[in-house]
């Protein structure tokens, strides 16, 4: 949801026409006297995906600078001038879309988008702005900066991506021999020993079974060293995957709760539909009508296998990647 604020007469007339244009909630000057612009932009702070100012660049610094928390939090903040000619991205111009924002609003106003992001400015990639269009988790923010620092620079930065989705940015170079030690920029969901900075592809399926009440603590001791025995990130798992019957299994809810992903759940008559194409095991059919859990879930959770079935004391275990 945008917000839209509004401290003028003429700030209305604009107001208005982008409150059409987007989903948004709009604040005239006149509510904003009635209710005071600093509890509207606390509100628009915690809840906007983006906020846009039709005021002076002053008035927008002072309303928001009691809420600022940080450029991987704050929401995108655009400050557009009475007349509507200048659209400014004033706040989060990567991560909170502020500057996407402050090009859509230039659209809307026929206004001239006002962009300050060195990077931006230089037509390189920052590195917050390639996990931003590509869903993928910044692991360490004072690397991204010095990544963009020695992009501002003109110095060499290598770009590698492991499953070759994403090519390669501009500013950027291919990791070839002889840029070991260079600095790089590495998209991947596996651990990593090298000083790269890691932007996280989330897209592993974790397809669970077990048998009944086994202990929570005992699962995840189980999911956590199987992901690092294949070298696999934790906080590159997407989702968890499991059958209708072990749905409420407090072991696999947890698992869920702690990697804080959500968990999918399949019936039955779905698994049977295409357990044929995985190992079934007679015993698990017996117990719960079908001969394999953890593959299937990962299967129809949409994932490319990975890693086949791994069984330890009740609990099984397919890794995915998302297709």
């Amino acid at each position: 949801m945008i917000y839209i604020l509004s401290v003028s007469s003429l700030g209305d007339i604009l107001g208005e026409k982008l409150s059409r244009n987007f989903s948004s909630v709009y604040f005239s000057k006149d509510k904003i006297k009635a209710v005071g612009l600093n509890e509207i932009t606390k509100e628009a702070m915690e809840k906007a995906k983006g906020i846009i100012f039709i005021s002076s660049t002053g008035i927008a610094v002072r309303a928001i600078a009691t809420y600022l928390k940080g450029k991987t939090i704050d929401p995108g903040v655009v400050v557009v001038d009475a007349k509507g000619e200048y659209a400014i991205s004033l706040l989060s111009g990567h991560l909170g879309g502020g500057n996407e924002l402050a090009i859509k609003v230039s659209e809307i106003l026929k206004a001239m988008p006002i962009i300050t992001t060195a990077t931006d400015s230089l037509g390189v990639k920052a590195p917050d702005m390639i996990a931003k269009e590509n869903n993928l988790l910044i692991t360490d923010m004072k690397k991204a900066k010095d990544i963009s620092a020695f992009l501002i620079e003109g110095k060499k930065v290598v770009f590698e991506d492991e499953d070759k989705i994403i090519d390669i940015p501009k500013g950027y170079i291919e990791c070839t021999e002889g840029s070991e030690n260079l600095p790089k920029v590495k998209v991947t969901n596996k651990k990593s020993g090298s000083e790269a900075l890691v932007l996280v592809r989330k897209n592993l399926i974790l397809g669970i079974g077990c048998r009944k009440d086994v202990p929570k603590e005992k699962m995840l001791d189980f999911i956590r060293e199987s992901l690092k025995e294949y070298g696999y990130r934790e906080d590159s798992v997407l989702k968890i995957s499991t059958i209708d019957l072990k749905s409420k299994e407090e072991a696999i809810l947890n698992i869920s709760q702690v990697f804080s992903v959500p968990l999918e759940i399949h019936s039955r008559g779905e698994v049977r539909k295409i357990e044929h194409l995985f190992k079934c095991s007679d015993f698990v059919r017996k117990s719960i009508g079908v001969g394999a859990v953890a593959e299937p879930c990962v299967y129809l959770s949409g994932g490319e296998i990975v890693v086949e079935r791994i069984s330890k004391e009740g609990m099984t275990l397919c890794i995915g990647e998302g297709r």
